[in-house]
């Protein structure tokens, strides 16, 4: 039985649609989404345009924190929503080019978390405690200008007594 031109064709198509499928599936799960699943400390690290540093607390008794920090557009709209969970020494870092006011969402999180708003001197000028990711999309909007984000494990700013005003370093 003989085969003509158009099922050869077919028969390119089909393998060239494959090949690109699989480049495809393998870009997206072992390049593009690294760091989406497990904890920040051991996949969202490797990410080269993620640094950390420690975030200290001095006028509370909460301990130094690992904070990822994130300063590009793409880093920011991901948040921690790349990650299951939290501890309490872990947090992200978000830094803005410049002051504002900057709304957080919930999209994609997995788990609650406290967010605090600090302005350039690295002074609170905003908390909110407990964001749940049911209330997506709802936004928190700070009323006070703000050049960083700090986000941390649900509850932390409550055991720790973080306060409007206090002062963090980093």
């Amino acid at each position: 039985m003989a085969v003509d031109n158009t099922t050869k064709r077919i028969v390119k198509i089909s393998i060239l649609t494959l090949i690109i499928s699989a480049t495809v599936l393998f870009f997206f799960t072992v390049v593009g989404f690294k760091g989406e699943t497990g904890q920040p400390s051991s996949e969202t690290v490797k990410d080269p345009d993620i640094s950390v540093v420690n975030v200290s607390f001095p006028d509370s008794v909460a301990g130094d924190v690992e904070a990822w920090v994130v300063d590009t557009p793409l880093g920011r709209s991901r948040g921690l929503s790349v990650v299951d969970s939290l501890d309490e020494s872990q947090a992200m870092l978000f830094v803005f080019d410049t002051l504002g006011i900057y709304p957080f969402w919930m999209k994609d999180m997995k788990f609650p978390i406290d967010i605090i708003w600090l302005n350039a001197d690295k002074e609170i000028v905003f908390i909110r405690e407990s964001a749940q990711p049911e209330e997506y999309p709802d936004s928190y909007n700070p009323q006070t200008e703000a050049l960083y984000v700090l986000e941390v494990v649900d509850g932390f700013t409550d055991k720790y007594n973080i306060a409007l005003g206090q002062k963090l370093y980093w």
